[in-house]
């Protein structure tokens, strides 16, 4: 005896091929078996819906378009599905007649850079897989680089030799893959800092009882200072 199992175009299984699914079932004792495991497989299809990735800037303003979440949409006579995103918050919302998937506020990559939530139809009190959902955020570059701490100190011998390192100044960037540059600002000055290391050397002789330097890193877009005091010890100035 042979069967009809039809898969209607609604169901998840049939949007993998974008069409109604009709299923032709050899029911008898020998094919009983194989035409149940061909049924169970094509609901098990059904069950891993369909994958989505997207991805937006950082900081863009609410409502912007990331693209269509497909399988959501109207219904026959136009009735609009009932579609909730799962697991709550979701910082997105699917329109319902296009399945177009929109940010509902601006986004920061520092606070979080990833958003997997799965796309619900709710029928008669029962909620349906449509999707699962990947959103990427991408960086900006939105964050000033900050140094380790806004103020050093250090004390060396007035008989330094030029070109010893004395300090290593240490920043971190909140955005990702920016080069950070580092300059002093005081000027004239005997001592030389590293533009990628933070490096802080000594290039001239030292005819002073102390230094006060203004360094600075720079991620391109934003900069941001600190301060370094330097106490030279002299000969004399040493006690007992």
């Amino acid at each position: 005896m042979n069967a009809v199992c039809r898969i209607n175009k609604g169901h998840p299984t049939s949007m993998l091929f974008n069409k109604e699914i009709t299923l032709t079932c050899r029911y008898s004792q020998t094919y009983n078996n194989m035409a149940w495991i061909l049924i169970i497989f094509s609901l098990f299809l059904g069950v891993d819906s369909t994958h989505f990735n997207f991805s937006v800037l950082e900081n863009m303003p609410p409502g912007t378009y990331l693209g269509t979440v497909e399988g959501v949409g109207a219904g026959p006579n136009d009735t609009l599905p009932m579609i909730h995103l799962s697991p709550p918050p979701i910082p997105f919302t699917v329109e319902l007649r296009t399945g177009g998937l929109y940010s509902f506020f601006g986004l920061d990559r520092e606070a979080k850079s990833i958003y997997k939530f799965d796309v619900l139809e709710t029928i008669d009190g029962v909620d349906t897989l449509l999707a699962n959902v990947t959103v990427h955020i991408l960086d900006v570059n939105d964050n000033a680089p900050v140094f380790s701490r806004q103020m050093y100190n250090v004390s060396i011998k007035e008989e330094t030799p030029v070109s010893t390192d004395i300090l290593t100044l240490q920043s971190t960037d909140a955005d990702e893959g920016n080069k950070l540059v580092y300059r002093i600002v005081t000027q004239p000055s005997p001592f030389a800092i590293n533009s990628t290391t933070g490096v802080l050397s000594v290039q001239q002789t030292l005819k002073e009882l102390g230094y006060a330097v203004q360094a600075q890193v720079s991620d391109g877009k934003f900069q941001t200072s600190a301060m370094v005091y330097i106490t030279v010890i002299f000969p004399d100035s040493v006690v007992g």
